[in-house]
């Protein structure tokens, strides 16, 4: 039983992990965004890096109920499919509001 609960915490410091290096690229492609002189501001940085943990948030208690329901392999490779998604519809836009689930407007 020891050895099971170091995996999971050892697999649960990984997802920490990945949350928190998903911030960094985002961060990067503002920044060249805002190095080619695209709208770019403190306020849309903000809302980006919180809209991510407010997702994580939310969906944490449906996820989990989910995966009590659904087996766990399943779960795990539609999440990564989506997120795959998602990254490609990130990386083929140069606009970053795009992203935000919250009813946020640049002026």
């Amino acid at each position: 039983m020891p050895g099971r609960l170091v995996l999971v915490i050892v697999a649960s410091a990984m997802v920490r992990i990945a949350g928190g290096a998903s911030g960094v690229p985002v961060g990067l492609y503002l920044a060249e965004l805002a190095h080619d002189r695209a709208a770019i501001d403190a306020a849309l940085v903000a809302v980006l890096s919180a809209d991510s943990f407010g997702a994580e948030l939310a969906a944490g208690v449906p996820m989990g109920i989910l995966s009590d329901l659904v087996a766990p392999r399943f779960v795990m490779t539609a999440a990564a499919l989506v997120a795959a998604v998602a990254a490609l519809i990130f990386g083929s836009t140069h606009d970053g509001g795009c992203f935000l689930s919250v009813g946020f407007t640049r002026v």
